[in-house]
């Protein structure tokens, strides 16, 4: 146990020897890339202020010709504001040497770095100045309207105003739309009629089941379309509601995706919504 403190003294001298020699490496790639990344600094500045120094480059050589012809034609006017003014306007010179030295950097820049990897970065800057267009929000699906006007029952229910037939019988016919995903509307039609205007009416959100109790015996099917989006409408096939005793049940499972034609095993198949 004395020698386990040493032991750990070497193994972080093992893990701390590599840090130097990674230092150093990382250290003369900066290096390395310090002038690359100075010509491109220069390269961006005269592609957004090069016009500037064009414009103080031009107005300094233009007071220097000023001042020359000012003293060629005014001899022994040292003394005059004017000529004052001019003596130190052409310190503005310098600017050429500088601008020089610029475009220097520019052709530098265009050679070392490449072509095609700076017409990128100025087209990447030139996007960055354009404001960001807001994609248009996306359409609002169609929603089915309730065909005896107002809004759909809260969750589910029989539709206000429409029709409560065939309820002479003891048979709850149960209609679970608890696996579908979305608000159907549903009807109670006679089997095998090709125009259904509905015995019963009712609407069940997703999630929720309804019950049409008291359905008098005899065939009949369901037929449903999505209210929310429109546009799916489905019929069952043949539902035998027989004459049992009170508190008899039959559940009926709206499907997630009808079948697209009458398959055997199908409880429901796809209709067009003008069939419905």
């Amino acid at each position: 146990m004395r020698h386990l403190p040493g032991r750990r003294a070497a193994a972080l001298a093992v893990l701390l020897l590599p840090l130097p020699a990674q230092a150093e490496a990382a250290l003369a790639d900066f290096y390395l890339l310090l002038p690359k990344m100075l010509l491109v600094l220069v390269y961006i500045g005269l592609l957004r202020y090069g016009w500037l120094l064009a414009l103080v480059v031009a107005l300094g050589w233009l007071m220097h010709l000023s001042a020359r012809y000012y003293r060629a034609h005014h001899d022994g006017a040292d003394n005059d504001e004017l000529m004052q003014l001019l003596r130190v306007l052409p310190s503005l010179r310098a600017l050429t040497g500088l601008g020089i030295a610029a475009l220097a950097c520019w052709l530098l820049a265009r050679l070392l770095i490449g072509a095609e990897q700076l017409d990128s970065l100025e087209a990447h800057m030139a996007q960055a100045g354009k404001p960001v267009q807001q994609a248009p929000p996306p359409a609002t699906p169609p929603a089915l309207a309730n065909p005896f006007g107002g809004q759909w029952p809260d969750r589910m229910g029989y539709l206000t105003g429409a029709s409560v037939l065939a309820r002479n019988g003891r048979t709850t016919l149960l209609v679970s739309n608890e696996s579908s995903g979305y608000p159907v509307y549903v009807k109670l039609c006679r089997f095998g009629v090709p125009a259904c205007t509905g015995l019963r009416h009712a609407y069940i959100d997703a999630g929720w089941y309804f019950r049409f109790e008291q359905v008098t015996p005899g065939d009949y099917e369901l037929r449903y379309q999505r209210t929310y989006p429109a546009g799916l409408a489905a019929r069952s096939g043949r539902i035998t509601i027989a004459n049992g005793r009170v508190g008899d049940e039959v559940r009926v499972q709206i499907p997630t995706v009808p079948a697209a034609t009458a398959e055997a095993g199908a409880a429901f198949t796809r209709i067009d919504t003008a069939a419905f």
